[in-house]
């Protein structure tokens, strides 16, 4: 598990996912982030597609958080104060989904088998007992 409590992964999906959609607005979500403006120009020198520039953003901005740092909660801030409200939902609908999924899994309950007081079923050396009154044909 990575810092801000989701895998390495699930970051890397969320930042190609979000990345290539900040736009004109890749600036002010660097400065938002704490980013100087000669390390944007470092990341936008570094890619000629615009549309990767966010995703480098955010995996860089990521290494530099400490450990323990509530990354969704900054990250959105973020992405809000810089205007992209529409992108910080998709980072909460996407934490909301994970930790959902989560739940579910914590929650749900492995199958239990019946426990059944009876000597011949607990005993499947014993043989059991035939009832001669019994009538088991098919009508």
């Amino acid at each position: 598990m990575a810092r801000g409590g989701h895998s390495d992964a699930w970051y890397g999906k969320l930042f190609l996912k979000i990345g290539p959609q900040m736009g004109s607005e890749f600036t002010a979500i660097g400065i938002n982030l704490d980013f100087k403006d000669s390390d944007l120009k470092n990341i936008r020198d570094s890619h000629r597609e615009a549309k990767l520039w966010g995703n480098q953003l955010l995996t860089e901005w990521k290494e530099k958080q400490p450990i323990g740092a509530n990354l969704i909660a900054i990250l959105t801030k973020a992405l809000s104060d810089s205007g992209r409200n529409d992108l910080a939902g998709q980072v909460e609908n996407e934490h909301a989904k994970s930790a959902g999924e989560v739940q579910v899994q914590q929650v749900t309950p492995a199958p239990q088998v019946a426990q059944v007081d009876n000597p011949v079923y607990n005993n499947p050396q014993q043989p059991m007992e035939e009832d001669d009154d019994t009538d088991y044909s098919l009508r």
